[in-house]
């Protein structure tokens, strides 16, 4: 199962002592962006995109092309796509569906998930339809953050 924390920081925010870059007085955005690895060292648990940052645990995030995907839970293509995605992973038929439908793609799967999508500097989160993947989320001021 995968676990993630996806939070917004503004730019020039000061960051505390417990996020990385950070310390009691706040640290810049340059040095808080140097700590965060690249979308390719995925397994180091922390990629950014923009403003945002998204802190994994698992291994549900795959950059596909130049869009990073995070996958918590479980997605498969509905019963009428099966036969033309079966063998597609996860990320791969996410991936698939998203270049074809854009942000449609989650008619066409069922499943209990979240899936960000991360890419140019903008971040989108699709739920399932039923809302069995449950998150929480916190909003205070500029700054924004959910969590499973």
């Amino acid at each position: 199962m995968s676990r993630f924390i996806l939070y917004r920081i503004p730019k020039g925010a000061a960051r505390g002592p417990e996020e990385p870059g950070g310390n009691s007085a706040g640290a810049g955005i340059k040095e808080f962006r140097d700590f965060i690895k690249s979308g390719q060292e995925a397994d180091t648990h922390f990629v950014s995109c923009g403003e945002y940052v998204l802190r994994h645990y698992g291994k549900g995030y795959r950059l596909v092309g130049n869009t990073g995907i995070f996958i918590g839970g479980y997605i498969l293509p509905r019963n009428v796509l099966f036969a033309d995605y079966r063998n597609s992973g996860q990320h791969g038929l996410v991936a698939r569906l998203y270049a074809e439908h854009g942000r449609s793609f989650t008619d066409h799967v069922k499943g209990r998930f979240v899936v960000i999508i991360m890419e140019a500097g903008r971040v989108e989160i699709y739920f399932d339809h039923l809302g069995l993947f449950r998150a929480f989320y916190h909003i205070a001021g500029d700054r924004f953050m959910i969590s499973d």
